[in-house]
């Protein structure tokens, strides 16, 4: 019997649990070897400068930047938005959406006019990293920040802190060595009452079902979304369904990541 096929059968024998346990200790430890032996840099056209300090923000530099997941809804952003958009963007993990968004509205017809960013994001150290990747002269006074969970109106929820910071999650339950807890914001708050939310952007890990039934009257300001579904967590259609409630009757299909997961867009006809 090979080692590979003994460690595959002492892997099905172990309880679920102990099997995630292993995973978040993996994850961990390929952190630790990246931060010890790579950080990449990069400064875009605009300016802007993009750290990579992890396999996981690698993986999201890729989907942003190279695989340009969320360019339609850029583009379309750049195109129809009103003077002095604000955009919402939920699960904001270490900023590589803002970044990209940033870089192109920068080096747009548009530059001269004012984007405001509100960013959310759950996960303690991801916020901090957060911080960090976006302390730059060019967002000072466009990128509002804020740490919290977006779901609920009120309360708190254990977010996992699993090195894979795009992974990190109220909702599943495997991802994670450790949870902490932390409140629920109450986004309504973070956005001046009566103001239009020129996009919406939703990353949060499978409570988004969570996030659209709380939030009705919110809902009814965004003029453009783009989500991602965690389909193990959500019912989808129903989600769809708030969504058309609130207006937004447009659907675009971005991306399919396996069986589990799809990203989409919605906007006013």
């Amino acid at each position: 019997m090979t080692v590979a096929i003994l460690r595959e059968r002492i892997k099905q024998n172990l309880p679920a649990s102990v099997t995630s346990a292993l995973k978040g200790a993996r994850s961990s430890l390929r952190a630790i070897r990246w931060r010890t032996r790579s950080h990449l840099q990069h400064t875009l056209g605009s300016g802007l400068r993009i750290n990579i300090a992890s396999p996981s923000d690698w993986f999201v530099y890729n989907e942003v930047f190279v695989d340009g997941e969320y360019d339609p809804v850029i583009d379309e952003l750049l195109r129809r938005a009103p003077a002095a958009p604000m955009v919402l963007d939920l699960g904001a993990n270490v900023g590589l959406f803002t970044l990209r968004l940033m870089d192109r509205w920068l080096r747009s017809e548009r530059s001269a006019e004012r984007l405001r960013i509100v960013g959310v994001e759950g996960a303690p150290s991801t916020f901090s990293v957060l911080s960090r990747n976006l302390d730059q002269p060019q967002l000072h006074g466009i990128c509002t920040l804020h740490h919290g969970l977006a779901g609920q109106r009120s309360g708190s929820a254990g977010i996992s802190t699993s090195a894979n910071t795009g992974l990190n999650s109220i909702i599943d339950r495997s991802p994670s060595l450790s949870r902490v807890r932390v409140p629920f914001l109450d986004l309504t708050q973070l956005v001046p009452p009566g103001e239009r939310i020129a996009l919406l952007k939703c990353d949060i890990e499978g409570a988004e079902e969570l996030f659209l039934g709380n939030y009705p009257d919110l809902l009814a300001r965004v003029d453009l979304a783009v989500i991602e579904w965690h389909h193990l967590y959500v019912d989808v259609e129903r989600c769809r369904d708030l969504l058309k409630q609130a207006g937004l009757t447009r659907r675009t299909l971005l991306k399919i990541y396996g069986d589990d997961c799809s990203l989409e867009s919605f906007s006013r006809e």
